[in-house]
């Protein structure tokens, strides 16, 4: 009679953990959500922070995100690029390129790859395989170089996401903390680790915004006249 009373009770525990970790991922998703299916264009301002303890070597991202893409201005090596994101991949500008070039999520950026500015769509590009104490989940489209990801909850309103190989070996890990940032639910700080050369870089959340850009320019083939309009907004800022 013991023995089955501490079986139902395990069972029971599996499934209240087997819940609460869905639940959490269910979460996660929505706040997600809300950056890669927008229906308005969203203008968030980052700051990209290398060395968290000294704050040096930190600098200015701006994002521009919309359920029809997504677009990442940043200065790296004293030149300004443009990393753009939809259903059909990654895409690199310049002012100095006559049309965009097709990119890999996990092309670098330093110490991050691009797809951790480019918000990955988790909720059609992986599906959950085994539930456990943790949820494994695996790719389903070409678009995310990382086959499988662990997903667990830190700690409340924390959420780590472990990037795997084919092989399920760890290679990099995302810790995102959920939080209000001028009024809107999001991310309000990632923290990106790379699993295999020990390097990290944290993305501070500083302001959001709704901006007008049509939602016409974001396509691949208006991307330059979306930069500028991105420009544009950046210069009229206070």
């Amino acid at each position: 009679m013991k023995k089955a009373l501490i079986f139902i009770l395990l069972i029971c525990f599996s499934f209240d953990v087997w819940a609460n970790i869905e639940t959490s991922y269910q979460a996660f998703l929505e706040l997600n959500y809300s950056y890669t299916n927008h229906p308005e264009a969203v203008l968030v301002r980052q700051q990209s922070i290398k060395n968290e303890n000294t704050k040096k070597d930190s600098s200015d991202i701006y994002c521009l995100h919309h359920k029809k893409g997504q677009c990442v201005r940043l200065n790296s090596n004293k030149k300004t690029q443009y990393f753009f994101a939809s259903d059909s991949g990654y895409y690199l500008y310049t002012n100095k390129l006559k049309s965009p070039l097709k990119i890999s999520g996990a092309y670098k950026i330093e110490e991050a790859e691009i797809q951790d500015l480019l918000k990955i769509d988790f909720q059609n590009e992986y599906s959950i395989v085994e539930v456990k104490d943790e949820l494994l989940l695996e790719r389903q489209t070409k678009k995310t170089p990382y086959k499988f990801i662990s997903f667990k909850m830190a700690e409340k309103d924390v959420y780590e996401l472990t990037f795997l190989d084919n092989k399920k070996n760890p290679v990099r890990k995302l810790v995102y903390h959920a939080g209000n940032v001028d009024g809107f639910l999001c991310f309000k700080q990632i923290d990106a680790y790379n699993l295999l050369f020990n390097k990290n870089v944290s993305w501070i959340t500083i302001s959001i915004q709704i901006v007008d850009v049509p939602s016409s320019l974001f396509a691949v083939s208006k991307i330059k006249q979306l930069t500028e309009r991105m420009d544009a907004i950046l210069k009229a800022q206070p």
